[in-house]
């Protein structure tokens, strides 16, 4: 049993060495005493002596409202309210904030240090919260992290992220309104409106009014602003809008030299409703655009069928042609024009194939790869055109 007996007592006195160190390190004595402080790598303390950091006025503070073009500095006190020197180091930040080199690092007991933080604006959201971190020899709080909060207010704003121009039918106008507005009192300049889908932009016009003082009551901070009515013409073809118009603001006033022109792009959505209606046979077709999304086509031929359905007084005289096919290879045809039910809605039959052989094509949409489109023409004295836009890609002849 005697090597038993020496393998215990070795591991007990490990064990009590090992409180015994750790006690040691963090500045304790059994017996009560005071040995030399842990202070977090800034050096170490007299037996007795503690420093103790404390932020005066709390280590948060609120800059409230700051210009989308400005910049937010507060400066932090911090007081040693212990008995040993309190010692001071720059330690990390959030990315919009900058920490001043410290005017002093070492803080006699009752004395104080301050601490200067700058954020500078380069966030989109509406709210902010950033933080620099002061690291000390105080074993009780060895990180100080100061956080600055607020509120960003831009320069020039709209009111909305798109102008709705709503519902309604091809043979009458569409008509939307934002509000764009500034904080300065100088009147809000529009140097220029454009709408960026060349194609249907004869059809949109636009006008800038400036904003009464009562309407500028209603938004908090503006102090000028104008109201941009967006109209689109009758005869657009129906179902949803594409269109997007680009407005460029220009703040004028006191101060507001530093602030340059703003470019805002922003969709004009709605949707053009009429007697016709274009229904799609699969489940994945998008009545609301108009859209058939086919994917990527691997097969041979890629074929659907569709139906445009008409109501309302010229359902029986009118009649429809395809006009224009993109790209050409897209195969249309109408087929005989039937009467539905008890004679209220008439329908055209299509049949739509796409040739994936032929070449390789992405039409999946976007600004390099636009939607397939199939243009209809009627006789129709308020809808004279129709669109079904084709979402697909082909790969090309098999090799």
């Amino acid at each position: 049993m005697r090597p038993t007996i020496i393998l215990l007592t070795a591991a007990v006195l490990g064990i009590v060495g090992g409180v015994a160190a750790t006690f040691s390190e963090l500045g304790f004595r059994p017996d009560g005493g005071s040995l030399l402080l842990w202070d977090g790598g800034l050096g170490r303390l007299s037996p007795g002596e503690i420093p103790k950091a404390v932020v005066v006025g709390g280590a948060t503070y609120d800059f409230g409202v700051l210009h989308e073009s400005g910049e937010g500095k507060h400066t932090f006190v911090i007081r040693n309210a212990g008995n040993a020197t309190l010692v001071l180091r720059p330690g990390g930040t959030s990315c919009q904030c900058t920490l001043s080199d410290l005017k002093r690092d070492k803080v006699p007991p009752g004395e104080e240090a301050e601490v200067e933080v700058t954020y500078k604006i380069s966030e989109t959201a509406d709210h902010y919260s950033q933080s620099a971190t002061i690291r000390t020899n105080d074993p009780v709080r060895p990180d100080i992290k100061l956080r600055v909060k607020g509120d960003i207010r831009r320069d020039i704003w709209a009111s909305a992220p798109a102008v709705a121009l709503g519902q309604f039918s091809a043979g009458e106008e569409g008509r939307g309104e934002i509000a764009l507005y500034s904080l300065y009192e100088g009147p809000l300049e529009i140097d220029a409106i454009d709408f960026l889908e060349t194609e249907s932009a004869k059809r949109f016009a636009a006008e800038a009014i400036p904003l009464s003082k009562e309407e500028l009551e209603g938004e908090p901070y503006a102090r000028s602003g104008v109201r941009l009515t967006v109209k689109a013409k009758s005869g657009l073809p129906q179902g949803p809008l594409f269109q997007r118009i680009r407005a460029v603001a220009r703040a004028s006033g006191e101060r507001a030299e530093a602030v340059g022109p703003k470019a805002f792009v922003l969709p004009v959505t709605g949707m053009v409703g009429s007697d016709f209606r274009i229904v799609g046979r699969s489940a994945y077709f998008r009545a609301d655009q108009n859209l058939m999304p086919l994917g990527i086509l691997n097969e041979r031929f890629q074929s659907d069928t569709m139906s445009i359905l008409v109501q309302g007084p010229h359902r029986a005289s009118v009649a429809i042609e395809v006009a224009e096919v993109d790209p050409a290879f897209i195969d249309v045809r109408i087929g005989k024009k039937k009467t539905l039910g008890d004679g209220r809605v008439v329908q055209f039959p299509l049949a739509i194939e796409i040739p994936t052989n032929t070449e390789k094509v992405n039409r999946l949409g976007g600004e390099a790869t636009p939607y397939g489109a199939i243009r209809f023409t009627t006789n129709h004295p308020e809808v004279p055109e129709l669109v079904i836009y084709v979402s697909f890609a082909t790969l090309g002849p098999s090799p």
